[in-house]
């Protein structure tokens, strides 16, 4: 099978339209944008470079989409735009603050650029390959490891040119302080060559832009040129625009682009790359169909194939593998990954895909942190290529030692003594958790944070103990059961507390490391009747507590909690219900913000009949969608076969082995073999 024929880069780029939905699906309730948020441009499996149209629409630079964090979707254009080619893009996110779009590059006819959108006639992208035509001109990108690469074919005669612009930052305006003050210089090197040293969003970057069948007419900075022999500008703020103009010699020309996070280069970057644009997108889409052929669906049905591959696709690009330009650390050699945006999407459900069938970016993630961790003695929760540390500080706490118990688990190279260790540092800067600070609510202080670090602790604690940190782990284990102090008398989240996205109930529904210590806290019958609420079952017209139906990554894991509660046929009901209802092909087919693959990945697991506990050693067994599904492991196959009709899984073995309690062990898991679920049709 040809993986990439299936794989559309469009999923989730416009407003979401999405089928009738069906019961349960009916009741939920979407807070949040009603848009996937993700681009189409060209990028490789977790790539640095994205290259594709630009005309400053939310958040990743291209499409229709205005800011939109909830309600009904505000539209810049009527159909998509295009100014040129920009970098660097998100994939799925949402107000994150840093938007990227670097190095403008926008064909033209006459003296100047007007940086003006201009309708697309057609737009196309693959995995890989991204296209959008113009009535004057067709614009394609391909990207490969080292380099961007762009190819223009203007339309008819006239004065043709390509314009760079290395002070672009951000959207189509600064209304949401999107653009930052930018500073830099711009070099000549040769008539085809410019090099810019930028310092935008406090990262110090450096382009080297080369074209082919075009030469420099000149410099410019805002809206004039710079005379002949000038070799550099200052940029001071963040409204200039600045760069060269090229003058092409016929109707074609191409352009390499290499961003550096490292400094300027020691030899000329462009030696690194000499294939030509079409080597390039050959190469991109063999390198796309390798890392897409880690999991098999057994279907015959062509949608099931495009929605599957297309959520793989986009669960795939992120994070970007900075090794070697690691800007942050003091030795820039080490390895490292950026664009972890945001681990409270990411941590549940694509970080552990990435985990077992990726090994490499594995390992480069769990480097990341342990750099940082001995650099600045904490672990981000959002790490984007920017010297901004502190984005989005609000949303969570110590999900960095989730991620690092689902990467013990499945095996992947790391210091873990290290990172076990580093875990009560990070959890120190929040003072309130320990007792030396009284416990802020309603004023800027989350109990879901109190939720977070205590149930990190807990995840940890048995890791600590297998690694012979005897002590740590009986520390661990008793910041642990401060799990509590995040609930109410009734054994719902706190009713004194802020939430950021949703209410309580959001962040009541979450499978816990002790459950037979949460259940107790409100007792079964009580969680039972609220959850079977909360799902839309009881009073479905109640809003009050209610599922937000995979639109938000507060409740992807939510349905896990009636395994929890032993209504597992509930759990089966809920998640068949939203992949009929929140899922489906093409640019409306995701429910709410990809973010950067977590969305995405929620729908590959519970579509294969698996959905990872994260920070856990658990597997929880759901519904499975299709006959048979393989992954394929570092060393052997994992394999997923479903027997008998209906959506209620009747029995699981494993290897042979009954599980009675529908749970397959990580480790497990990774050792490979056949999982075979049967099924049932009636409850």
């Amino acid at each position: 099978m040809k993986y990439t024929k299936y794989a559309d880069p469009f999923l989730g780029n416009g407003e979401i339209a999405l089928p009738e939905p069906s019961f349960p699906a009916s009741t939920w309730h979407f807070i949040k944008g009603l848009s996937g948020n993700t681009s189409p441009a060209a990028a490789l499996p977790f790539g640095k470079y994205t290259a594709g149209g630009y005309d400053g629409a939310y958040p990743c630079g291209s499409g229709i989409n205005d800011m939109n964090c909830g309600g009904p979707i505000r539209k810049l254009f009527d159909r998509p735009h295009f100014i040129g080619i920009s970098h660097l893009h998100h994939d799925g996110t949402g107000a994150i603050g840093v938007y990227y779009n670097y190095a403008l590059t926008c064909p033209f006819d006459g003296g100047f650029p007007s940086f003006q959108p201009f309708p697309i006639l057609r737009e196309e992208a693959a995995p890989g390959y991204y296209l959008a035509e113009t009535d004057t001109v067709t614009a394609e990108a391909t990207v490969t490891r080292s380099a961007a690469l762009h190819r223009y074919r203007f339309k008819g005669s006239g004065d043709h040119r390509v314009a760079v612009d290395f002070a672009n930052d951000g959207l189509h305006s600064d209304e949401w302080g999107m653009r930052g003050k930018v500073t830099g210089t711009v070099e000549v090197l040769s008539e085809t060559r410019l090099r810019a040293v930028m310092l935008i969003q406090k990262a110090e970057i450096v382009f080297d832009f080369e074209i082919r069948g075009a030469s420099l007419v000149s410099l410019y900075r805002g809206s004039e040129t710079v005379p002949e022999n000038a070799v550099s500008l200052d940029v001071p703020s963040s409204d200039t625009r600045m760069g060269g103009i090229f003058a092409l010699t016929g109707n074609e020309a191409e352009v390499r682009l290499v961003i550096s996070f490292a400094g300027i280069p020691d030899r000329s970057p462009f030696e690194a790359e000499p294939r030509s644009f079409d080597e390039a997108r050959k190469a991109a889409e063999a390198e796309w169909e390798e890392a897409l052929s880690k999991i098999e669906i057994n279907t015959d049905d062509e949608r099931e194939k495009e929605i599957f591959y297309s959520n793989l696709y986009h669960a795939l690009t992120k994070p970007c593998d900075y090794s070697g330009e690691a800007f942050f650390f003091r030795d820039k050699n080490r390895r490292m990954v950026t664009d972890l945006a945001t681990m409270w999407d990411i941590c549940k459900t694509q970080l552990p895909l990435l985990y077992t069938l990726y090994p490499d970016i594995s390992e480069k993630i769990l480097a990341s942190f342990a750099a940082f961790g001995e650099e600045y003695g904490y672990y981000p929760h959002c790490l984007l290529a920017s010297g901004r540390l502190d984005i989005e500080n609000k949303q969570a706490r110590s999900l960095a030692e989730y991620t690092v118990c689902d990467a013990y688990y499945r095996g992947i190279n790391a210091d873990y003594h290290a990172l076990v260790e580093g875990a009560e540092k990070d959890a120190r800067r929040t003072p309130a958790f320990f007792g030396e600070r009284p416990l802020k609510t309603t004023s800027g202080f989350y109990a879901s944070h109190i939720l977070d670090m205590a149930e990190a602790f807990s995840c940890l604690a048995p890791i600590a103990n297998e690694l012979g940190m005897k002590e740590t782990a009986g520390r661990y284990a008793e910041y642990g059961k401060r799990f509590a102090d995040a609930f109410g008398e009734d054994g719902m989240m706190r009713p004194d507390s802020d939430y950021y996205e949703g209410n309580r109930y959001n962040y009541s529904f979450r499978p816990l490391f002790d459950r037979e210590a949460r259940i107790a806290l409100a007792g079964k019958e009580n969680l039972i009747r609220e959850a079977e609420r909360f799902f839309g079952f009881l009073d479905p017209a109640d809003l009050s507590s209610r599922f937000e139906g995979f639109n938000n990554e507060t409740d992807m894991e939510a349905p896990l909690f009636l395994h929890e509660l032993g209504l597992r046929d509930r759990m089966c009901e809920v998640i068949v219900s939203g992949m009929n209802s929140m899922f489906t092909t093409g640019s409306g087919g995701v429910p709410g913000n990809a973010d950067s693959g977590g969305l995405n990945a929620c729908y590959l697991w519970n579509v294969i009949g698996l959905f990872p506990v994260s920070g856990q050693n658990r597997m929880i067994i759901g519904s499975p969608r299709y006959p048979e599904a393989v992954l394929h492991l570092k060393n052997a196959d994992f394999r997923i076969v479903k027997t008998g009709e209906g959506i209620y899984p009747e029995k699981a073995e494993w290897n042979g082995t009954l599980l009675p309690d529908f749970e397959l062990p990580v480790t497990e898991m990774m050792k490979g073999g056949t999982l075979i679920i049967t099924m049932r049709e009636t409850r």
